[in-house]
């Protein structure tokens, strides 16, 4: 079977893709080759963002892909298997709604991995483990729910928004960026409030939204007053440990119960 090509190609403002194909499964594990690689530099922020799809020897989609059991909102360890990163065991987060041809994962560029891996090639054997978490649709037992994404955060969260969505729950999502240029998705994020009525709010430090800078709206009075009824949503965040933690007391002393709240921080 013939590689795909590599090829760059623009996917927002900061961001950029890989999509990859695999030939051989084994249920818990998939193995895969990276395929294509859509990339964009940026003076901040930078994004990569995977596709890897699953097939079969003969290039058909793989009949028993369902058996995998992604969610939205879930992770997965993935290994590029290359001479430089075939040792490295990496947890990231779908991005996407999985189906049954492609996951998608998208990572920072940034650290000892991020920064390198626009240099995968194509070809590339990749092994993706799980999957893990219970970040999903099932924890979700409310007919609202407000998703409050920090940074990188965004990942499992723009998935989780659409699947929620998708299944008739009432979505709010705030998305806290230092500054315009850092968000991830944005026209993803603009389907989802024109097909699904998604109403999603920018929390970002160097523009103001209603005369508060994006920080301030995560205050408890302030939360209160952009999400009027956020005691009767399940609540979702994921973001850096410090933003997390901040959101926590915000909510606690808003009196929204612990089992309402799902959380993942990462320290990267």
């Amino acid at each position: 079977m013939p590689r795909p090509v590599f090829a760059f190609e623009r996917v927002g403002e900061r961001f950029a893709s890989v999509c990859g194909r695999s030939e051989d499964i084994s249920l818990g594990t998939r193995c895969g080759f990276v395929g294509r690689l859509r990339a964009q530099k940026s003076e901040a922020l930078q994004l990569v963002e995977a596709v890897v799809h699953l097939r079969s020897r003969d290039t058909r989609p793989i009949a028993n892909l369902a058996a995998f059991q992604f969610e939205p909102g879930q992770f997965a360890i993935w290994r590029f298997l290359d001479a430089r990163r075939w040792w490295e065991a990496h947890p990231f987060s779908l991005s996407a709604t999985p189906n049954d041809e492609y996951l998608r994962l998208t990572v920072k560029r940034d650290g000892d991995f991020g920064r390198h891996v626009g240099s995968i090639r194509a070809g590339t054997p990749v092994l993706v483990e799980g999957p893990f978490g219970r970040f999903t649709r099932a924890s979700c037992t409310r007919p609202k729910a407000l998703l409050i994404a920090g940074g990188i955060g965004i990942t499992p969260i723009r998935a989780l928004a659409e699947d929620l969505a998708g299944d008739g729950v009432d979505v709010c999502l705030l998305y806290r960026c230092s500054h315009e240029s850092d968000v991830a998705f944005r026209h993803e994020l603009t389907d989802l409030v024109a097909r699904h009525g998604v109403r999603v709010e920018y929390l970002i430090s160097d523009r103001a939204l209603r005369g508060r800078p994006g920080g301030e709206w995560l205050l408890p009075n302030n939360l209160r007053t952009l999400v009027p009824d956020v005691t009767e949503r399940e609540i979702f965040v994921c973001g850096p440990i410090g933003l997390t933690h901040k959101i926590r007391r915000s909510l606690d002393q808003l009196g929204v119960g612990l089992g309402q709240i799902h959380a993942e921080a990462f320290q990267f």
